[in-house]
């Protein structure tokens, strides 16, 4: 009469078997660039399920022609790790573990840790390049209204040296999974890089920049508005950051904080301005900040 009892007990610890771990490193070898084509990875597509659940790593390899990874439909991995790679996000993507990054785009011969949104959210779960409100590795590039990328706990107050965010649109957002708040409200500092494109963007306070900070306006009308001072200007003379404003097809660009009033430019600082509708501007009374000869 035991038997039963026996079997029954069996086939449950079968049925619960926790899904086995697998890592699978990408190697780009198939003939196209698609996440889902199984002769571009080392040990099977990475795409949770219940037999098996995935650790993914992508590295940048010049030897394979197609280097970056094409995400076409919805998946959903244990831990990414990008150590030198990037991923092209065409529809939604979920870590579930922790994603480790690699540094930023930092030129066209040397690709890092990249991610390219261009419709879909992506929940990066964890990320170990975010700590204490700096994002110090990694390079973000959101396009259009449907590109929203997420993490835990994300509040980035700063844009350290090796990390840049690009959001183009209105609607691309970057957000706090657990709260769905703005991840960017409060950035004050900016190492890296930050640019905007065809959207508005406004801080919450002053702005730090010592990297670069861009404003492009291709579609729509494109401002940067710091409710504060820029850090790296002092009385009249901007000593530090690149700022880059691009105003075509009859739209405006604009980049203006508080005080803005600029005669020198020190030679740690930098100016581009293209198009009619290009400028800086002071915040309050929208008059140019460079009403005055440069020198």
């Amino acid at each position: 009469m035991k038997t039963p009892f026996i079997l029954a007990v069996s086939l449950l610890m079968t049925l619960t078997a926790p899904a086995a771990v697998l890592e699978t490193q990408w190697t780009g070898a198939g003939t196209t660039s698609d996440w889902t084509n199984l002769d571009n990875w080392t040990f099977g597509v990475p795409n949770n399920t219940e037999t098996n659940v995935y650790n993914a790593t992508i590295d940048y390899d010049p030897a394979f022609v197609y280097t970056t990874p094409i995400v076409g439909a919805p998946v959903t991995v244990n831990d990414l790790s990008l150590p030198e790679g990037g991923i092209n996000f065409y529809s939604d993507f979920t870590v579930q573990g922790a994603t480790t990054l690699g540094a930023g785009f930092t030129d066209y011969d040397s690709p890092k840790s990249s991610l390219y949104l261009y419709w879909g959210q992506v929940d990066l779960g964890t990320v170990a390049a975010f700590a204490g409100g700096t994002l110090d590795r990694g390079s973000f590039s959101l396009y259009g209204d449907s590109a929203v990328l997420e993490w835990r706990n994300a509040a980035v107050s700063a844009i350290g040296g090796d990390a840049s965010i690009y959001l183009a649109g209105q609607g691309s957002a970057i957000l706090d999974s657990v709260t769905n708040a703005d991840a960017l409200a409060g950035l004050a500092d900016v190492r890296g890089s930050f640019g905007i494109s065809d959207r508005t963007f406004a801080t919450t306070g002053g702005l730090s920049v010592t990297g670069s900070l861009s404003a492009r306006a291709y579609n729509a009308d494109a401002a940067i508005t710091v409710h504060g001072a820029m850090g790296t200007q002092a009385g009249d003379v901007l000593t530090a950051g690149y700022f880059n404003v691009n105003a075509e097809n009859g739209h405006a660009a604009t980049i203006a904080w508080d005080g803005a009033q600029i005669q020198t430019i020190g030679s740690g600082a930098g100016i581009s301005l293209s198009g009619s509708g290009a400028d800086i501007l002071d915040r309050a009374s929208g008059t140019s900040a460079l009403w005055r000869r440069l020198r």
